[in-house]
């Protein structure tokens, strides 16, 4: 079963300064988006992962952010939506992507910042 994730990544990330691209920031010992994507690793045995990226133009051109994730991670399924302005927040730039893609299957959307654990509980702990 092929398993989605979509990374919205458009913003300018003024929270963090906005003169860097957010995913790309120092999070510890790894970049935002390493963290954020790590937790679907524990899947990549199990599902067909692929992963979609939204992010502008002009991103692409200041930062290479196709080239970095490509080199961050070499062996995964990546997407590229490219979107050729800014939109107007969050649910526009996810709805611009969603409309680009075919997305069978189940779909996580998960912010570049934030890194969630989506390993079920073990049944005997719930831990």
């Amino acid at each position: 079963m092929k398993v989605n994730v979509i990374f919205p990544t458009a913003g300018d990330g003024t929270r963090f300064g906005g003169t860097q691209f957010k995913p790309f920031l120092d999070g510890t010992e790894k970049l935002f988006i390493e963290l954020a994507k790590e937790p679907f690793d524990i899947y990549k045995d199990k599902y067909k992962m692929e992963f979609y990226f939204i992010y502008r133009q002009d991103q692409e051109e200041t930062f290479h952010v196709s080239t970095k994730l490509k080199q961050l991670f070499p062996h995964d399924i990546l997407h590229f939506c490219i979107l050729p302005d800014k939109t107007s927040g969050p649910a526009e730039t996810l709805q611009q992507a969603v409309q680009s893609y075919s997305l069978p299957g189940p779909v996580f959307v998960c912010d570049c910042d934030h890194a969630i654990n989506i390993q079920p509980p073990d049944i005997v702990t719930g831990k």
